[in-house]
């Protein structure tokens, strides 16, 4: 595998970082650079480490995050993977490499909320919840809930997350939006073997710290109407197809890490 390693690989005084943070990058040129200048403004700096994992980049994405080590003031590693490998797996990369004893993922598009997002790295912090997750739906009616490039879109995500609570059983508003934290002893309990590893990540990884017990806060946080998405409309078969089976695994046998 054609994979590059950049970046300040020794955090601010000397220190383990505490939190570490992923962002996924696909094609995000317009967006990435002002969304980790933001992020910098939110996250202390002397704690957190970012891991960007660039993949299957086209538009120079992967230059403007160099770009961005030269003057950042966090440790910042880049991931870079010449081929897509979709949210998941990039995720799945990005969490191997981490250093903190918080995880978690934010998406590049420059959507969310991110004083919400460092909310939940909070509550995290401070045992509030053993996993924090945003949530563009929670409490809010339809038509107030932004963040979608297309009616389309909005719509499809709205019917995945009915889906998803369903066949899954789950109880949170929103399982997609792209802001997650959660504990490394979390992590480790649940498990790196996703069978979903593109933008149905999101509810395998859910699912497993449900069926583990785990704590789940969700928080309901403002978005910015995207530009644009790197999700397609040819990304819903795939993953119709693993939702299935996730749902026929988790009826033969138990969560990985889950009580027996």
């Amino acid at each position: 595998m054609n994979t590059q390693e950049a970046g300040k690989h020794q955090p601010l005084g000397g220190a383990t970082p505490v939190i570490s943070v992923v962002v996924p990058v696909t094609n995000e040129s317009a967006s990435i650079q002002a969304t980790l200048r933001d992020m910098e403004k939110i996250f202390d700096p002397a704690v957190t480490e970012y891991l960007v994992v660039v993949n299957g980049c086209q538009d120079g994405s992967d230059r403007i995050v160099r770009d961005f080590l030269v003057t950042s003031r966090s440790q910042v590693r880049v991931l870079e993977f010449p081929n897509l490998l979709g949210k998941g797996k990039a995720i799945l990369r990005g969490f191997a490499a981490a250093q903190g004893r918080i995880l978690g993922f934010v998406d590049a598009d420059g959507t969310t909320d991110l004083y919400v997002v460092g909310r939940l790295a909070d509550q995290v912090d401070r045992d509030e919840c053993d996993c924090a997750i945003a949530s563009k739906w929670k409490d809010k009616p339809f038509v107030e809930v932004m963040g979608y490039s297309s009616l389309l879109k909005k719509v499809l995500s709205r019917g995945l997350n009915i889906a998803t609570r369903t066949l899954f059983r789950m109880p949170f508003s929103d399982t997609q939006c792209g802001a997650k934290f959660l504990k490394r002893s979390v992590w480790d309990r649940i498990g790196s073997d996703f069978l979903c590893q593109g933008f149905d990540f999101d509810v395998e990884l859910l699912l497993r710290i449900q069926s583990c017990g785990f704590r789940v806060s969700e928080t309901a946080l403002s978005c910015r109407r995207a530009p644009s998405s790197s999700f397609r409309m040819r990304d819903l078969a795939p993953m119709a197809l693993n939702l299935s089976r996730l749902w026929w695994r988790r009826r033969v046998r138990p969560a990985p890490g889950a009580a027996r």
